[in-house]
């Protein structure tokens, strides 16, 4: 070995320092993890890597990034700074979306809501909890028997199945999804209540802390002229309700099924409201048939609603049970009246007049109005 040669050995094993030096020194942090820091000029910085690596990259393996620390002229380290460091507590996203960024979506009203967020650390061990809060603040509730055998369970109404829950899913890392409600034994669904509109936060949380992003959900809710019509038929295979007598139940899941489906095949906006009706006398020997009635709006008025109305009668039973109108229905009725006797008035558009002759007097009629757009029946003249 030259001169030359031990003259670079030994430059290269010299400090350089502006006032003292910083001894070699490990660092130890629950957050970050351990690093080591050889000795260091004062003055100067040194890098090391992230022990976790690149807190953007949390879902991902070896990207790196540094971590920094500065020795101070006089020989004092200060502390390191771990701003691009992934670290133990939970990471919060909506997979899709980019990390621990807010989220803002937008369904149409009536639409299934189903919102997952997913909570890992960097030491990829289970035990983060996930909590939703809702736009007041207030923890969103998780799944809770809301039927209990054939009715609503005590305290509970129809509103409850129209507010989101939150259902833990069991996994190697947390997940927990923010949902409309499903009844997962009948797989029956309920549309959300516009109510549901607003910002809500999904908090992970485990020993070492807490992160939580943002989501806020817009409706898009119909306003403005529309274009109605009317389905009226027998329900008989729309869907299995097992035991549940409740007819409010009823009615929203079938809502859900007709709403559904006119949204997979439509851009419009839509409302949809049902109602139970009479059977008519021809269906008074069917066992356990009910009729049903349902008005489908749509925004803006629309030029094809009377082959909606009929594309969603395919749910229905359609033995001739089935009819589609644009001007509403009046319910088969059966009516007492003191001064021009009893009457059956039997299942009509809307739109239509229909005539009697009086019991007392043959010669002479009574008029009765089926009344547009779903109003029902007029008064007798």
């Amino acid at each position: 070995m030259n001169d030359a040669e031990e003259l670079n050995i030994v430059q290269s094993s010299i400090v350089y320092g502006i006032g003292g030096f910083c001894e070699p020194n490990i660092t130890n942090s629950s957050l970050y993890g351990t690093n080591h820091w050889p000795k260091t000029g004062g003055g100067s910085s040194r890098t090391n890597s992230c022990p976790y690596g690149h807190y953007l990259y949390w879902d991902g393996e070896g990207v790196s990034a540094p971590v920094y620390r500065y020795c101070q002229p006089g020989g004092e380290w200060s502390s390191p700074y771990y701003a691009l460091c992934r670290d133990t507590r939970p990471y919060v996203n909506i997979p899709g979306q980019r990390h621990s960024v807010d989220y803002n979506v937008t369904y149409k009203e009536g639409e299934r809501v189903n919102i997952i967020c997913e909570a890992r650390n960097a030491l990829n061990i289970p035990g983060d909890t996930i909590t939703w809060y809702d736009p007041k603040g207030a923890v969103v509730p998780h799944e809770s028997p809301l039927i209990n055998g054939s009715s609503f369970s005590e305290g509970v109404t129809i509103s409850d199945f129209e507010q989101l829950r939150a259902i833990d899913v069991p996994f190697f890392f947390s997940y927990s999804v923010l949902t409309s409600y499903y009844n997962s034994t009948l797989r029956h669904y309920i549309s959300p209540s516009r109510s549901i509109e607003g910002t809500y936060v999904c908090e992970g949380r485990n020993s070492h802390g807490s992160r939580s992003i943002s989501v806020t959900i817009n409706i898009n809710a119909p306003n403005g002229p529309y274009s109605s019509v009317f389905i009226r038929g027998n329900l008989t295979n729309i869907t299995n309700f097992g035991s549940i007598t409740e007819e409010q139940y009823k009615l929203a899941v079938i809502e859900y099924i007709i709403l559904r489906n006119i949204i997979a095949s439509s851009n419009s906006l839509h409302r949809v409201n049902c109602k139970f009706v009479a059977l008519r006398p021809e269906d008074q020997n069917l066992t356990n048939y009910d009729r049903i009635d349902c008005s489908i709006r749509e925004y803006p008025p629309g030029n094809t609603t009377l082959e909606l109305g009929q594309s969603v009668t395919r749910n229905f039973d359609i033995e001739n049970s089935t009819l589609v109108s644009i001007s509403g229905f009046c319910d088969y009725e059966e009516s007492v009246h003191s001064k021009y006797g009893n009457y059956t008035w039997s299942e009509s558009y809307g739109g239509t007049s229909h005539t009697k002759p009086c019991p007392n007097n043959a010669s002479k009629s009574i008029i009765r109005h089926c009344i547009t757009n779903g109003d029902g029946w007029g008064d007798i003249d």
